[in-house]
């Protein structure tokens, strides 16, 4: 089995509590999925990366 070294720096717990903030805004999880898609795409994204662990 790997392992990985984990480190949470002030931005990242700043960057998780923002994203927690946004996602309680949405009743249903996937909901917040879509929007990023939709937002990534008015932005002119040509790719998006979603990593869930």
């Amino acid at each position: 089995m790997k392992q990985y070294k984990v480190e949470i720096t002030d931005k990242a717990l700043a960057d998780m509590e923002e994203i927690l903030e946004i996602a309680s805004d949405f009743g249903d999880p996937l909901k917040l999925f879509r929007e990023a898609l939709h937002n990534a795409y008015d932005w002119g994204a040509t790719e998006f990366k979603l990593i869930m662990q």
